[in-house]
């Protein structure tokens, strides 16, 4: 994942961990993959 602020990557991590519905799963590897695909500024 690029550089975000810990503030912001810390609970993602744990929610990907802990949540088992895989609608909130893919909504959040989406939102990852889109940051993901965006250019430094």
């Amino acid at each position: 994942m690029m550089e975000m602020g810990p503030a912001i990557k810390e609970p993602l991590q744990k929610v990907m961990e802990t949540e088992e519905n895989e609608n909130v799963r893919f909504w959040l590897i989406k939102i990852s993959r889109a940051f993901n695909k965006k250019p430094e500024l």
